[in-house]
């Protein structure tokens, strides 16, 4: 993943401005994206991992973290929230169904 300040004007003796940035993912093969061809899924999955990683001491609240997101993608997440205290809200019949309301989400057997 790759960010990239967006430069709003420059007026050719060094003075530029710069408003927001965009959002290039690397996929294998070399293809490269910019934000605006990623899914909601995608989108979602990209910013619940950068928050997993900035504030790994904090708990992690969500609010429909399964909204958009292949089941698999929900597992590998679960798998790779570690030891850190979450609060998850969620109405996906999948987790309600395998994990119950109100109960603690399990990792899978060796995820690290």
């Amino acid at each position: 993943m790759e960010f990239r300040p967006r430069l709003v004007s420059d007026d050719g003796r060094g003075r530029r401005r710069w408003r927001g940035f965009d959002i290039y993912v690397h996929w294998g093969g070399g293809a490269m994206h910019h934000h605006s061809e990623l899914s909601f899924g995608q989108k979602r999955l990209i910013a619940l991992i950068w928050r997993m990683g900035v504030g790994d001491h904090l708990p992690l609240l969500t609010d429909e973290m399964t909204n958009g997101l292949h089941a698999g993608w929900v597992q590998a997440i679960i798998d790779h929230l570690g030891p850190r205290q979450g609060f998850h809200a969620v109405q996906n019949p999948l987790l309600l169904d395998r994990y119950g309301p109100g109960r603690a989400l399990k990792r899978s057997p060796g995820a690290s």
